[in-house]
């Protein structure tokens, strides 16, 4: 597989393969993305098969797959929902009407961290933060327990993200 893989690459078929560590053991996946080339080869457009969403190509594939996931549950979710001209991660409209947010934080030492909680808690009902790992999710709970009024504490939930796509 690894064989073809290189060969797809080395002629311009996919985009170089996208690690992803879902924070537990065992390898990381790899997934593929596949080219203006590509597209035209097999003949799709492209855009069809763009992935939604801010930040790095693994952010992109790690928000779609939860808010698919999401939707697997019957949940109204959304990738980078607009509200005010502001929008979190994942969103996800419940049936009693509120807005509900996720945000993927893979690095723990992302100066936005505090600004997106802060953020997401004035518009939406509620904030979960996704992290790799525990010691992310301690470290970021450190910021936002330091940072955030103790009044939101009830509104802010953490979970790792190998848990986030496994129940959702």
């Amino acid at each position: 597989m690894q064989k073809v893989v290189r060969e797809l690459e080395k002629i311009g078929f996919i985009k170089k393969p996208i690690t992803i560590s879902f924070g537990g053991r065992g390898n990381p996946k790899k997934m593929l993305q596949l080219s203006q080339k590509g597209a035209k080869f097999i003949g799709i457009d492209i855009d069809s098969v763009q992935l939604g969403g801010k930040g790095s190509a693994e952010h992109k594939f790690l928000q779609n797959i939860g808010a698919e996931r999401l939707k697997g549950m019957g949940k109204n979710s959304f990738v980078e929902y607009c509200l005010n001209g502001k929008s979190a991660d994942i969103v996800v409209l419940s049936n009693d009407g509120k807005y509900h947010a996720y945000e993927i934080e893979l690095d723990s030492t992302n100066p936005h961290i505090i600004e997106n909680v802060k953020r997401d808690l004035e518009l939406f009902a509620s904030c979960t933060v996704i992290t790799r790992n525990k010691q992310a999710e301690s470290e970021i709970k450190t910021k936002v327990y330091r940072e955030v009024p103790f009044d939101h504490f009830p509104r802010v939930h953490f979970k790792l993200l190998k848990e986030f796509l496994k129940e959702n």
